[in-house]
């Protein structure tokens, strides 16, 4: 479930596009700018040869070509799940305001507003100088775990469709989920509705059930606005994830 957000002064390009975009020369000698298309260049080489597929891309700049974000979905051997995808987080810039990141997970969210999470891995490293040998090993760091993180979020996912919850079950969890600080009362109202009556058909396919549950709580969750404070979603991702986990005796 990646989602990728952006104002209308963003601008949406290619792969090819972003390899286009011009390297500023280093402003002091602790800077050291990398070509946004090299870098992307670089995960999609390690990922090929990891045996990973790229299934979609999307990426965008800020109007001035100094920052760059995008989001690819993936495909790893033993996870093919209907209506889940992998997603990988991508960003980086040239005025050293966000450092070079890799996120991973189901659920991603990379915004413009500096927003950048995943729910299963996040790294980064800073735009300094000897950053082409810091970088293939932060990728590889990355790219490498996806397997097991596959397998990991592919059993969770199976393990929470069959967890059956009556409803009341659920409007309990949602209570407590508030209680632990995973929803504001705004998103609480929001996953209660979801958990009644899904957005999504898929959500609800198989009855009241954990995965159902997470879904609601992960509608509500979604940021808006331009004020979206990434710890926070971090904090709030993670409290849901051990709480479901727990709830489920993972």
């Amino acid at each position: 479930m990646g989602q990728l957000m952006y104002s209308g002064d963003d601008q949406v390009m290619t792969a090819q596009q972003l390899s286009m975009v011009p390297t500023p020369a280093p402003v002091g000698r602790f800077h050291q700018p990398v070509g946004f298309g090299d870098f992307l260049e670089l995960v999609k080489s390690r990922l090929d040869r990891a045996g990973i597929s790229i299934h979609a891309e999307e990426f965008v700049t800020t109007a001035d070509h100094q920052t760059f974000f995008g989001t690819m979905v993936i495909g790893v051997d033993g996870f093919q799940r209907e209506g889940v995808e992998l997603t990988l987080g991508l960003r980086g810039s040239h005025n050293q305001k966000v450092p070079r990141g890799i996120c991973l997970g189901n659920r991603v969210i990379v915004c413009s507003n500096l927003m950048f999470n995943g729910d299963l891995a996040n790294v980064s490293t800073k735009q300094t100088t000897n950053i082409w040998s810091r970088l293939p090993a932060m990728v590889d760091q990355a790219t490498a775990a996806l397997p097991e993180m596959a397998a990991r979020e592919s059993h969770r996912i199976d393990s929470y469709k069959l967890f059956d919850m009556k409803p009341r079950w659920g409007d309990a969890a949602l209570v407590e989920l508030h209680r632990r600080r995973a929803m504001s009362g705004a998103q609480l109202t929001r996953a209660i509705d979801e958990w009644d009556a899904p957005t999504y058909e898929e959500h609800a396919e198989d009855g009241f059930t954990a995965w159902r549950l997470l879904n609601a709580v992960t509608e509500a969750q979604k940021p808006s606005g331009s004020n979206c404070n990434m710890d926070t979603v971090r904090q709030r991702t993670a409290i849901t994830a051990g709480f479901l986990d727990e709830v489920v005796g993972l």
